[in-house]
């Protein structure tokens, strides 16, 4: 069995650049949701250098395409606003939600059911918390509205 160790080339056909091109964005993005913004393509563009820095592109050779960087880029993106967009969707939930139950007529109106306080989802206000926030400072001795004398 023979072992040939001399390869053909000794650095590889693709390597990443150190540096992304805003103009090759779009064309890299497979959904191009984000194509239109300039923040987008100046970030996925800069995500280039981040990677190479990150992964030791100054020592090794990362054998990526800019264009793979471009794609992570807007799938992140893309996974971010999904995370902000439920965290928001979450807290205005309960201002949908905040009705106690019943019956209705065709225009809305309530006509019969309980309108007891266990049927109705807690509305919670900022308000609410700072005053309760404030009656605890004010108990522990260290804040409050109370004046200290």
């Amino acid at each position: 069995m023979s072992t040939n160790l001399n390869p053909v080339s000794e650095t590889s056909t693709i390597v990443l650049t150190s540096t992304g091109s805003e103009a090759n964005v779009s064309a890299a993005c497979p959904f191009g949701i984000y194509t239109g913004s300039v923040e987008f393509l100046s970030g996925a563009s800069a995500q280039v250098s981040y990677t190479y820095k990150k992964l030791g592109g100054d020592v090794v050779d990362i054998e990526l395409t800019p264009s793979n960087v471009y794609a992570a880029y807007e799938e992140s993106v893309l996974e971010y606003s999904y995370i902000i967009n439920l965290h928001q969707s979450k807290n205005a939930l309960s201002s949908f939600l905040g009705a106690p139950t019943g019956t209705f007529d065709h225009k809305g109106e309530k006509i019969s059911g309980p309108d007891n306080v266990n049927l109705s989802y807690p509305r919670f206000t900022i308000g609410y918390s700072r005053r309760v926030g404030e009656g605890v400072a004010a108990a522990a001795g260290f804040g409050g509205t109370v004046p200290q004398y």
